[in-house]
Parts: C-alpha cells; sequence; structure tokens
C-alpha cells in the first residue's frame, strides 16, 4: 500500500500537491495497522457469524432428521408395540351389545362372528374369538384372518398386525391344520404384512410357508410347485434377492424328497363326555332367557330412539342377566368341586376329567371375558374388579387341563404316539400362550419342553416336519419353524 494523504486544513485552493503534506512514517504505519486490525476484526466477525450460521443448519438438518426417524420409529411402534397381549385390543367402548350378548342368549359362536366382521363390528368379532376355546381351529384361524383383513381395510394397522401374528402362531401350532390351510393362513399373513410395511415380519411368515411346503412329505412335485408358484409374488416384493431366488429354484424344480413326518393330531380325541348337571343345564336355560330378554330390550330401545346407544332404561333386564350369570357360576363351582373330590355318583375317567377341565376352562374364558367389558355392557361388577384373579385362575386350568393331558399321554400303547402327543401337548400350550388364554405361561420353559420332547421323538426313529422354537428377536416374539442343524 502507498503513502496516504490528508487535506491540509484552512487552505483555500485543495487542487495543488502543495495544498497537501505528507504524513509522518509513523503516522502512516499506525494507519496500516489499524487498517489492518480493523480488516482481520471484519474477517474474524464474518467468520464467527459463517461458523454460527453452519452450526444452525447442521442443527436443523439433525432435528430435521431426528423428526423423521422418530416418525418411523412410532409408526412401526404402533404397528409393533401398543399391544402387549392379543387381549390388550378388547375395546368394550366399541363393541355392539345387541350382538355380542347374543352368544350369552346360546347362539352359537362361529355364525355370531361371522355377522359381526360382516356388519363392521370389529371389536364384537374380536371379543367373541378372542376367548372362544371350543371352536373348530381351521374356522376360527380363518374368521382371524378375514378380520385381520377387516382392520387393515380400515387402516388400523397395529389391529391388522396383531391378529396376523395370531394367525401366524395358529399356523404353526395347530397340528389340525392341513398342508392348504396352513399355507393359506401363512402367505395371507405375508401379504398382510407387506401391505402395512412390515418387511421383517412378511420374510419370515413367507419362509414359514416355504418350510410348510418343503417339508411336507406327502404333496407330489406338480402340488409342491403350485405352492411355490403362490409364493413368488410375495417373494419379489419382498426384495430379498436371496429369498427371491430360491423360491424362483423350487417353483422351477419342486423335486423334493422330505423325510420327515407331520405328527398325527390325536389330542382332540382323547376327552370323552360327561354326564350333563342337571343344576348347571337349568342355570344355564335361566342365564340364556335373561341375555335373550335384555337383547331384545336393548334392540326396542335401540329402534325407537334410532340408535343403539339408548342402554339407560335396561336396569332390570341387566340385573336379571347379573343374577343369573353368578348363579351359573355358583352351580358350576359345584359341579367341578364334586368331580375333582369324587363325590359325584359316578366315578369319572382321566378322559371325563380332561372334557370336564375343557368345559371349566372355557367357563372361565367367558368369565374373563365379561369382565374385561367383552359384552359392552357392565354386567358383573365383582368380576371386574378382580381380574387378575380371573387371569391367574385361568392359567391355573390349563395347567391342570395340560397335566391331565399327561397323565393321558403314559396310557397311550407305544413309545411313539406318547412323544407324538407330549409335542401335540406343548404346541396346544404355545398357542395358548400366543393367544392371550394363558396368561401365567412361560415360553422359555414350553420351548425347552419341546427340544425334549423333539429328542424323545427321534428316538423312536422319527424326524418331525415341523419342530418349534421360540423366537424372542421376532416383535413381537413367538413360535416359528426351524430346520434342526440349520
Amino acid at each position: 500500500m502507498g503513502l496516504q494523504f490528508k487535506p491540509v486544513k484552512n487552505r483555500p485552493n485543495s487542487n495543488s500537491r502543495s495544498d497537501f503534506e505528507a504524513l509522518p512514517t509513523a503516522s502512516v504505519d499506525q494507519a496500516i495497522a489499524y487498517q489492518s486490525i480493523a480488516k482481520q476484526s471484519n474477517f474474524s466477525r464474518h467468520s464467527c457469524l459463517q461458523v454460527i450460521l453452519l452450526i444452525c443448519f447442521i442443527a436443523c438438518l439433525l432435528i430435521g432428521a431426528g423428526a423423521l426417524a422418530t416418525l418411523f420409529w412410532l409408526d412401526r411402534a404402533e404397528a409393533q408395540n401398543i399391544f402387549d397381549t392379543p387381549l390388550d385390543l378388547l375395546d368394550p367402548a366399541r363393541i355392539e351389545p345387541r350382538l355380542a350378548l347374543k352368544e350369552l342368549a346360546g347362539d352359537p359362536a362361529e355364525p355370531l362372528a361371522l355377522q359381526a366382521i360382516n356388519a363392521g363390528h370389529f371389536e364384537t368379532a374380536y371379543a367373541i374369538l378372542a376367548f372362544d376355546t371350543k371352536m373348530d381351529p381351521p374356522k376360527l384361524a380363518a374368521l382371524y384372518q378375514q378380520l385381520g383383513r377387516g382392520y387393515q381395510n380400515q387402516k388400523r394397522t397395529a389391529e391388522a398386525v396383531r391378529l396376523f401374528h395370531v394367525g401366524r402362531a395358529m399356523a404353526v401350532l395347530e397340528p389340525t391344520l392341513s398342508v392348504n390351510q396352513r399355507f393359506e393362513l401363512l402367505i395371507q399373513s405375508a401379504s398382510a404384512f407387506l401391505k402395512v410395511q412390515q418387511i421383517d415380519a412378511a420374510l419370515i411368515v413367507a419362509q414359514q410357508a416355504k418350510f410348510v411346503v418343503a417339508e411336507s412329505a406327502d404333496l407330489l412335485p406338480a402340488q409342491r410347485g403350485q405352492f411355490f408358484a403362490q409364493l413368488q409374488p410375495i417373494a419379489r416384493a419382498l426384495g430379498d434377492a436371496s429369498f427371491e431366488r430360491e423360491i424362483d429354484e423350487l417353483a422351477r424344480n419342486p423335486f423334493l424328497s422330505p423325510v420327515s413326518t407331520a405328527i398325527v393330531p390325536r389330542r382332540m380325541r382323547l376327552d370323552a363326555a360327561i354326564e350333563p348337571d342337571p343344576a348347571v343345564a337349568i342355570a344355564v336355560a335361566n342365564r340364556q332367557q335373561a341375555a335373550t330378554a335384555l337383547v331384545e330390550r336393548l334392540t326396542f330401545l335401540g329402534t325407537m330412539t334410532g340408535s343403539g346407544d339408548a342402554i339407560d332404561d335396561i336396569n332390570l333386564e341387566r340385573e336379571a342377566v347379573l343374577r343369573t350369570l353368578l348363579a351359573e357360576d355358583q352351580a358350576r363351582a359345584a359341579h367341578y368341586s364334586a368331580a375333582v373330590s369324587g363325590s359325584l355318583p359316578e366315578e369319572i375317567s382321566l378322559n371325563q376329567q380332561l372334557a370336564l377341565l375343557a368345559d371349566h376352562r372355557q367357563w372361565l374364558a367367558l368369565k374373563t371375558r365379561v369382565a374385561l367389558g367383552g359384552f359392552g355392557l357392565t354386567l358383573v361388577p365383582e368380576w371386574e374388579e378382580n381380574v387378575e384373579s380371573l387371569l391367574n385362575e385361568l392359567s391355573t386350568i390349563t395347567v391342570n387341563y395340560a397335566a391331565v393331558l399327561n397323565r393321558l399321554i403314559d396310557l397311550q400303547p407305544t413309545e411313539r404316539e406318547q412323544a407324538e402327543l407330549r409335542i401335540e401337548r406343548l404346541y396346544w400350550l404355545a398357542l395358548q400362550l400366543e393367544r392371550g388364554l394363558f396368561p401365567q405361561g412361560s415360553a422359555a420353559q414350553i420351548a425347552g419342553e419341546l427340544r425334549l420332547a423333539e429328542q424323545l421323538l427321534q428316538q423312536e426313529g422319527v424326524i418331525n416336519a415341523f419342530p418349534v422354537i421360540y423366537d424372542s428377536a421376532l416383535s413381537p416374539p413367538g413360535f416359528v419353524y426351524y430346520k434342526p442343524g440349520s
């Protein structure tokens, strides 16, 4: 930089060089230094401002990314973790009492559930299905799937996902299902999981479907090829290249030779009917009559007001249902106690004990449903105040049923039949756990006993076609097929 000049004051002619005088050297150096410092100061301020703006920009990016990640996590959490057990799906406020109470009035569960699904009363249908312990398993599984699709069509993803997980459990653990029924349940669940972007769950279920087809020794190659062809669209949609190639190859070359054997279901043939107790029969008839009167009253009030919400004027009918339910509970308790103590007119066999425990368990499931509001109305306040006690009692009866079943297994004529029945018994316990009807059950204990039971079967020279393990890494955790040694 050259010398700087300043005009000399009080000079009239400012255009002459003499009108200017040079600054002393020290003053020039100071000016230069001052300007340098000023520039550095300005640069420093600008740099700080740029750094601050950059930090703010990065912070905004991180906040935005965090918000997106949180939204994604919450969406998945809604679909996976809202319901700790299937029974948490129950929503009494959405249950249609006029339809739900028909079961207390004596109508069978299956057509009622189907009617509720078709009418869009999904909570009512779920209350019927969730607590049913008598329905034919294939029909129950099919209704669960149909209900899950209903929730899915209403964009109620969390409910749909939970029901499809129960459907997956039924496909894996219910030995009375045919290969076709099992496969259909699994691919329907896989397709449903895909629609709600549950890709990991869809892949697991699709792999289970492949396992069923690959390990079913009684399928012809043409049949097996058709099943694998049905899996191909799902495999492509999953985006898993390895699984897609595997299914494509199996569809082209379905000539497999599995050496394993499917367990022959026998559990449901082991019970034997017991003579109905007259006191219980009278109590049941009274309860059905009272429930019918309540349904008719609710229907009348709903028709008169144009809606189904007019339930204020039902006290007499509701109190009648309360009295008859309590009376039936007392009659049943006396009957069950007499059977256990051996004070019935005739001694009952183990097979009859099994049937009696199944009946007792169904009654406890109904009481639990009443206590949880599963009929859309408060019916027995005393039971509502003791829900935990009822759930514990339900678990106790489930254990007692399994214990009597064990005693019957020991009486089977061959070691192979005993080994297969032990596995079937554990499948049944696992399914009750998955459905929420074995609240105090231990998945780890069931899984450990299953490993021992599989070993006993192998000692008889039989390889189970569909061995099951408990996978705690699933969301929610559950029982799945596995190939030993894989």
